[in-house]
């Protein structure tokens, strides 16, 4: 045999494009690296990479071996093609090109991730359809959704930290990914369950087993239950898992009536149909009831994830519709817009420091973040998959098991981008709505139906070549993907390693070299910076008697020019996220009490510049604030405090700040006589006490900043600062028991605090609050408030 012959006969493409989809439906959800240190998405991010390279070498290994390239003209395909066309063009006219084309981390929404979930597509819809490979491919999603299943029963039953491995901590953590990520499988699973009885045709055992699925799927779903959707005041939350069973079920009992034309007679009443639909119709208003009695029950609370609004999504996305109409912001870029347009109410909850880097949804953010054309991209896949879909329910095709499959795979891969589209999946679910969207397109090749054809590979061929080109296009994407996967889980391991070893600075620095240079990331560029900084106070004050000497004032000269080297490193590695303007702003103002010359117009520079990328972020006016406060401008840092009330009119390190500025400017008189008048005109509003009672505080009037602080602290249980100025009042009042009964109370809110600590070893001691407590300054000497609130 020749070695073209034994190759072909190696690479046997029926053959592996029926083992490795099989293998993906089982690595994907399943596979995970057992370390604490690195979170579940990278071991995704790495599996479903390096699945997009093997299937993309096995097409381009087949191209080259029979000279032929299979290319489909279907609407499905060149919408799917113009979307990645699209993208490419947005992230080239991006901000931050890197992070629209590779992203810094995991991120589903990146040009690069679209390309990998294309070529997956691409080279399992092209596959010959076998009837053995659909039966396995549903069989082996079943029983890794029984595996998932399992595991979580095992971790109710035995406690969270049974089956932890060093990743999954707490009893809500699986294989899959997040917990909603479980009951969106879930509900899959009872997709497929269903649809398999209703329409397929199989022996009573296989029956049995489809029972048992769809029992334990929903049972799962009672458990999972989440709700996106409330009404005005929170009173009725409509569970959109449950919503979407019961959307399905109908959708599978319509086709059932109508592909037997009405005749019931000869199928049957589908009881099980409207058992579902029934059972899932009410579960839409009450699943959150009975879910919350369960998990009560068992002492658990249901996680819950933060995400913007809908209104919040489309106030962003109108924001970079109207910078950018034709390609938007870029991929991979909404964190950057929801710091420009998020609205101003955000700013009002505790989440007004959260950067989201997704909106809604995941096909939302993605459609809007590319502009017009990528709506118009979006918009046009959507339809040209639902008239597929369509197509199929109405004119079924020539073999009974292959309609069969048809249906059940597009039904499947339907209910997942359903929550694309919904919500902000992981990437497992992403790559199972990309695995089953390619089997359903093979059944429509199968079916003649795909307009799949194969061409010749020739030299004079313009479009063979270009075809070819295409796939080594996807082939290089995919190799690229796999590369970034490697990368990026040896760069989060380093960057671990680094949070482990802080307390050696070295080692640290040494972890954090190595992170920036498998990633490149920005976020390890801040560390860095911070991290030299850190080696820098460290040896000034190891060397403060020897700083004429020049050895030592060029070592100190080099970390500083290191840690400006970093921080300017995540400049130019995101120079859309004003996160690194603020670190570079910060690296020079540390600089500015060394004397370094033109450190605080770098500073303050930067500080400007994160303006102008976040002006809807109260945090990045504060800093520069408190850096124009510490070098004596009161009057402008008073402009910028006032421009963070603006933002987050309850702030309440701004209204500390700017209470210190009037201290220490000696208007303490005004700015008291201007808060009483606050408190009258807002007696349920807690900062404005807090600070009436911080600046009696500071004015030594001590009586009355505890009437203050105690309204401020009655109003808001939680409220740390307010119960830290209180217990000081207390203890220099000599009311020792309640002012330890305040900071016994800010431990609980607070337990990483050693000053807290100390506090309360002072107290029950006898000894005064803040008796020997080195770094701790007074309170009017303070330029933020002790806990970040």
């Amino acid at each position: 045999m020749s070695v073209k012959g034994i190759f072909q006969n190696l690479l046997n493409w029926e053959r592996m494009l029926f083992a490795v989809p099989l293998v993906a439906l089982v690595v994907v959800p399943l596979f995970f690296i057992p370390a604490s240190a690195l979170d579940l998405s990278y071991s995704k991010f790495l599996i479903i990479t390096l699945l997009a390279l093997v299937l993309s070498a096995l097409s381009v290994g087949r191209a080259v071996l029979l000279r032929t390239v299979t290319f489909s003209s279907h609407p499905i395909f060149l919408t799917a093609a113009f979307l990645l066309i699209v993208a490419a063009v947005s992230a080239s006219f991006s901000e931050s090109v890197f992070v629209s084309f590779f992203g810094s981390g995991t991120e589903t929404g990146t040009a690069m991730m679209m390309f990998v979930f294309f070529a997956i597509f691409t080279v399992i819809s092209l596959a010959p359809f076998q009837r053995s490979a659909l039966l396995a491919s549903l069989s082996i999603f079943a029983l890794v959704f029984a595996v998932i299943v399992l595991f979580v029963i095992l971790k109710f039953v035995f406690g969270p930290d049974f089956l932890s491995l060093g990743l999954f901590r707490g009893v809500f953590s699986n294989p899959l990914g997040t917990w909603f990520d479980f009951g969106i499988l879930s509900g899959a699973a009872a997709l497929l369950s269903l649809v398999s009885l209703e329409l397929g045709r199989f022996s009573r055992k296989v029956k049995v087993l489809l029972h048992l699925l769809l029992l334990l799927s929903l049972l799962s779903l009672v458990l999972v239950d989440f709700s996106v959707f409330l009404r005005p005041g929170g009173k009725l939350a409509i569970s959109e898992l449950w919503l979407a069973l019961a959307l399905f079920a109908l959708i599978v009992g319509l086709y059932r009536f109508w592909s037997s034309r009405g005749a019931m007679v000869k199928t049957g009443i589908p009881y099980r149909l409207l058992l579902v639909f029934v059972f899932s119709a009410i579960l839409v208003f009450t699943g959150q009831r009975v879910t919350g009695g369960i998990m009560k029950a068992r002492g658990y609370i249901q996680p819950v994830e933060v995400r913007p609004s809908l209104t919040s999504t489309f106030r962003v996305g109108k924001g970079i519709l109207r910078q950018d109409p034709l390609l938007g912001s870029g991929p991979n870029t909404f964190v950057s817009a929801w710091g420009k347009w998020k609205p101003a109410a955000v700013n009002e909850t505790i989440f007004w420091g959260v950067d989201f880097r997704q909106g809604r949804g995941f096909v939302l953010t993605s459609a809007m973040s590319m502009g017009f054309s990528g709506l118009v991209a979006w918009l046009l896949l959507a339809a040209a998959y639902l008239y597929a879909g369509w197509t199929i329910l109405r004119r079924p095709l020539p073999q009974e098991f292959l309609q069969f499959a048809s249906v059940s795979t597009f039904l499947l891969s339907l209910f997942f981008w359903l929550f694309a589209i919904l919500y902000v999946p992981s990437l497992s679910i992403i790559a199972l709505a990309v695995i089953f969207s390619g089997f359903f397109f093979s059944t429509l090749v199968s079916g003649e139906r795909g307009d799949v054809r194969e061409m010749k590979l020739a030299l004079a061929s313009p479009a063979a070549a270009g075809l070819a080109a295409g796939k080594v296009l996807l082939l290089l994407a995919a190799f690229i993907g796999a590369y970034f996967g490697v990368a990026r889980m040896a760069a989060e391991a380093s960057f671990a390693k680094a949070g482990a070893a802080l307390s050696n600075v070295d080692q640290a620095l040494k972890h954090l070299r190595r992170a920036a240079a498998f990633s490149g990331s920005d976020r390890y560029f801040r560390s860095l910076a911070d991290v030299y900084l850190a080696k820098a106070g460290i040896f000034y004050s190891q060397n403060r008697d020897k700083l004429g000497q020049p050895e030592v004032e060029r070592n100190l000269v080099a970390l500083f020019e290191n840690a400006i080297a970093a921080a300017r490193r995540s400049v130019s590695a995101n120079p859309a996220n004003y996160e690194n303007y603020l670190a570079l702003g910060r690296v020079y103002e540390l600089l500015v009490p060394y004397g370094i010359a033109g450190a605080d117009r770098e500073a303050l520079a930067n500080y400007r510049r994160a303006e102008n990328l976040a002006p809807r972020n109260p945090g990045v006016y504060l800093a520069a604030g408190r850096f124009l406060a510490a070098t004596g401008n009161g009057r402008s840092a008073k402009e910028q405090v006032e421009k963070s009330l603006k933002e987050k009119s309850n702030f309440t390190e701004a209204v500390f700040l700017l209470s210190q500025i009037e201290v220490t400017e000696g208007n303490a008189k005004k700015a008291i006589a201007a808060a009483e008048k606050a408190a009258d005109f807002s007696p349920l509003n807690p900062v404005v006490h807090f600070q009436l009672g911080f600046l009696k505080y500071s004015g030594r009037d001590l009586k009355g900043a505890a009437e203050s602080l105690e309204r401020a602290v009655a109003l808001n249980q939680s409220y740390s600062n307010a119960r830290y100025y209180l217990g000081l009042s207390y203890d220099r009042l000599g009311r020792r028991k309640e002012a330890l009964e305040q900071f016994k109370r800010i431990a609980e809110l607070n337990r990483d605090s050693a000053e807290v600590k100390q506090i309360i070893d002072n107290l029950e001691e006898g000894r005064g609050a803040l008796s020997g407590l080195s770094g701790v300054v007074e309170a009017d000497k303070r330029l933020e408030p002790p806990f970040r609130e």
